[in-house]
């Protein structure tokens, strides 16, 4: 198949920006202010937490607000017990199956596809999970992973709480922990606290002393030790060797940055 010609790479390049564009415009400047003046152009503030994005819903999105379904919950005692059926890992195995398969888009979508797609979804959701409950997956002998860690019996999972109020005698819901508008959360964090942090000058608890621009030392997100003592940086999810050396960890507005070397590099460039 022929590479595209330059008009080409022009032409997805405009969409990738037009489309990354677009956070970044809301997440630097926000929305035009609602006005009486038809002809206002003041631009407004908005809130790290999402809160009052929506006047007339002014909860509509916050952070802590419990997520919207597009059905009904489906339990098994009508509540909170999850329902029998196939193991998840039986399930994702057919769903997800590459085995002898195309793995190429057929629409000449790019890896950028996927890395845009989880940037996009860490900034409008997070789910809660303190405290977690356990709910293992068993191992199959026919899962394709069991020859890789056929020591453990099973793969450890937990189960996203209920929100508070609910599984007991109405149906368990859950709760987002971020705000659930696209407005680069992930890139500023949901509180002043870690907004800070991540702001080039002091840590003083006083956001009016701070520069606008981040900490990016030579260019890049800051590491947990980046103003010193790494146990005051905000917390931040740990992976792989990570977990042992927490220090190393880059801190951004979503704990889940450093999930792997493709996202860390999306979060690095609207950091910048």
């Amino acid at each position: 198949m022929p590479a595209p010609g330059p008009c080409g790479w022009v032409g997805r390049m405009r969409k990738i920006l037009t489309s990354a564009s677009v956070i970044a415009v809301i997440a630097v400047a926000g929305f035009p202010g609602a006005s009486a003046d038809p002809g206002a152009t003041s631009m407004e503030a908005r809130t790290l937490d999402g809160s009052g994005n929506d006047p007339g819903h002014p909860g509509w999105g916050e952070a802590g607000t419990l997520y919207l379904r597009v059905t009904t919950p489906n339990y098994a005692d009508g509540v909170s017990r999850m329902v029998a059926g196939p193991s998840p890992r039986y399930i994702s195995n057919r769903v997800f199956n590459d085995v002898g398969q195309n793995l190429f888009s057929e629409n000449d979508v790019s890896q950028w596809g996927w890395v845009w797609g989880q940037f996009v979804d860490h900034d409008i959701g997070l789910r809660d999970e303190t405290p977690a409950e356990s709910a293992p997956i068993p191992f199959d002998p026919h899962d394709p992973l069991e020859a890789f860690a056929n020591d453990l019996g099973a793969m450890g999972f937990a189960r996203t709480p209920a929100a508070t109020g609910t599984g007991v005698t109405s149906p368990r819901q859950q709760t987002n922990t971020v705000s659930g508008y696209l407005d680069g959360s992930a890139v500023y964090g949901i509180d002043s606290t870690r907004l800070e942090w991540l702001r080039e000058g002091p840590v003083d608890g006083d956001l009016t002393n701070n520069a606008a621009p981040l900490l990016l030392p030579g260019g890049y997100l800051p590491r947990a030790d980046a103003r010193g003592n790494p146990v005051t940086a905000p917390s931040m999810d740990l992976f792989g060797g990570l977990a042992g050396t927490p220090q190393a960890a880059r801190i951004a507005g979503d704990v889940r940055a450093n999930e792997n070397v493709a996202l860390l590099a999306v979060q690095t460039l609207f950091a910048r």
